[in-house]
This record gives structure tokens, sequence and C-alpha cells, in this order.
């Protein structure tokens, strides 16, 4: 599934250096500093998260100095997406597009990437993949790291395989977690690259110790347990990504200590790993805790948690999780089969919530 991540360009100053512009005289907080230097403060305030003063800078800092076109380009960006994220101001993705696309069209590649996430995700602009894709390639044209990798997961996603393998050694070169990830899935799966488990760890691993990165770490546990059968080792990777609060990496904890698999078997740690992963929405740890009700398995027996869970699981696409609610309607009466109901959707609707 493709997920927008609209980027907002923080450190911008430090490739404007000595494009600063003439003091203008204001009031407040950004009173006689010229528009780098109000980016400069916009740019902390936003950090802070006092995001109505950072709003008032950015837009000051659009209007300040027009002949100082990067400075402006960079406050329209980061402007846009206030709009896009409705942060210190109403969201507004009409006037985002707007401003990125004024961005954008002076060369600046966060704005391009930016308006090529708009385009792929339909969001406040009808969906257009082809224009996604044309704004993707201009700002990967200048070195856009988030756009290599992005046009690497639609070549990915046509199966075109040794093109996204290109992209994604680009994008990993310039040090993008993700690419680097990819790239040892490709080799695990043998897409665009011989079955190499070997050059997969490798890269799950660059991608761990580089990045700290959780799924990196869950990837390299999941090998060992699946791969190898080494399954202390896999406990010790699954639990760094835990420690990450990353639901695969904790359901496999749950998974390790219901199994009795390179711990000692603990169905009360079980529970508590599943549960946590569960909470996060994870349909496998779901449907894992529902059986887990069902069954009084480190729990206290309880068919109508098992239907919430299970129930929630089978939303989730768990296909077994499925089978499973077939199951239990069968064995609850019609109130608790409601309450069950009732207790799934009180669920989801406080975790649309947060």
């Amino acid at each position: 599934m493709f997920k927008i991540h609209i980027s907002l360009l923080l450190f911008a100053f430090i490739f404007l250096s000595g494009c600063g512009s003439s003091p203008t005289k204001t009031t407040g907080t950004f009173e006689g500093k010229d528009t780098k230097q109000v980016l400069v403060a916009s740019n902390d305030l936003h950090k802070k998260g006092d995001y109505t003063t950072a709003v008032e800078g950015y837009k000051q800092a659009t209007t300040q100095d027009p002949s100082k076109q990067k400075e402006t380009a960079v406050a329209n960006n980061n402007l846009a997406v206030m709009y896009y994220e409705g942060k210190g101001v109403a969201q507004n993705l009409s006037k985002a597009y707007q401003l990125f696309s004024k961005a954008a069209a002076t060369g600046l590649a966060n704005a391009q990437y930016n308006l090529g996430q708009m385009y792929h995700t339909g969001k406040g602009v009808p969906r257009n993949l082809n224009k996604a894709k044309s704004w993707y390639k201009k700002a990967a044209a200048q070195g856009d790291n988030q756009s290599i990798y992005t046009l690497g997961l639609m070549a990915y996603k046509k199966q075109n395989f040794i093109k996204a393998k290109k992209l994604f050694q680009q994008a990993a070169a310039k040090g993008n977690p993700n690419a680097k990830i990819h790239i040892g899935k490709m080799y695990f799966a043998g897409k665009g690259f011989g079955r190499n488990y070997q050059q997969a760890a490798k890269w799950f691993l660059k991608a761990s110790n580089e990045d700290k990165s959780a799924e990196a770490q869950y990837l390299l546990g999941f090998m060992l347990y699946k791969n190898r059968k080494n399954f202390k080792e896999a406990k010790k990777w699954f639990t760094k990504a835990a420690k990450q609060k990353y639901a695969p990496a904790e359901a496999g904890l749950g998974q390790l200590y219901y199994r009795g698999q390179g711990v000692r078997r603990s169905l009360g740690k079980a529970v508590k790993w599943t549960t946590k992963a569960a909470e996060q929405g994870f349909a496998d740890a779901q449907n894992n805790l529902g059986m887990m009700y069902f069954k009084g398995e480190g729990v206290k027996k309880d068919l109508v948690t098992a239907y919430k869970w299970v129930s929630l699981a089978s939303k989730g696409g768990n296909k077994q999780a499925r089978d499973g609610r077939t199951f239990l309607v069968k064995q609850l009466s019609v109130k608790d089969i409601t309450k069950g109901e009732r207790l799934a959707k009180k669920w989801q609707l406080q975790h649309n919530a947060r």
C-alpha cells in the first residue's frame, strides 16, 4: 500500500546560505529579520510545535522579497505543508496544491516531490499517476532521494524489477533506508536479483545498523526464524524491533513465547506481546489474541472478547480470522455476538480517533 509522505524542508536555509534578503520592518517574533532568518526562525518554531507562529513566519517569507526566488520557494513549500496537514491553519488542500505548484515551478525538488505525492494519492487533486511520475522524475533529476525511491516503488508495482532494482540501488547509495530494505526483500524473493538469502540479510543488516530500522531488524529475525530455524537469534532481532514498537516484531515475540521457541514457553508473555501488536491494529496478532481468549491460554477464557479480536482481524484482512469468526458465530448467542460487535466498534472508534 502506498503511503503519502509530504516533505517539509526544515533545513532549507543550509543551501540558501549567502542568499539572504534585506531586513524588513515587522513586529513580533520576526521583527528586523531578513527572509532567510525568518525561514530559520519559522522552521525552529515548527519543530517545537508552535504551528500558528510558524505559519505567520512562512507567510511573511513568501512575500518579503520576491527577488529572492529560492527563499520564497522554500517558504511556499513549507507553508503548503501547513495547509496540507492543517497545522497552525485550517486544512486547505487546494491552497496547499497552489503553493506547492508555485514552489515546484521554480525547480524546488521538495515541492516537485510533494506535488507528485498529491497526484499519486489523489488527495487534493484528481489521482493521476502519469502526472505524479512526471513530478517525481523532475525531482529525481535533481537527486531527490525520496523521489528516486518512489519511482522505484512504481516500477516494482508494475513488476519491472530490473528498473526497480536500479532505482532502489540509486536511492540506497544516497542513504535511503527503505530502499535498502527493498533491495533485501528483492534478494529474498528472487525478484530483479537471483534469490540470495545472504545478500538479503546483508541489506537488512545494513539498514538496521545504519538507520536503526525496526522493519529491517524484524526481517532479519524473520529470516533467522523461517530459513534457519535459529529461534534464539530471531528473538534477539524481534526484541530490537519490538523496542521500537514495531507491531510485526511484537507479534513475532508473542509467537516465540507461545510456542516456546528459543525461549522458555510463557503464555503470559505471549499474551503480553501479542496484545501490544493487536492494539496497534496488526491483524495477525488480533487473530492470535482472539484464539488465546477462545482457548483460555494465558488469559481467562472469554468468547465475547475472542469474537471482538477475531472480528477486528477479519476486517483487517486476516483470512484465518474470517473462518474463526464464522465458527464463533455458531457458538455464541445473538446477545453475545451483539456485545462482541459493540466492543469491536468501540475499539475501532478509539483507534481511528488517535
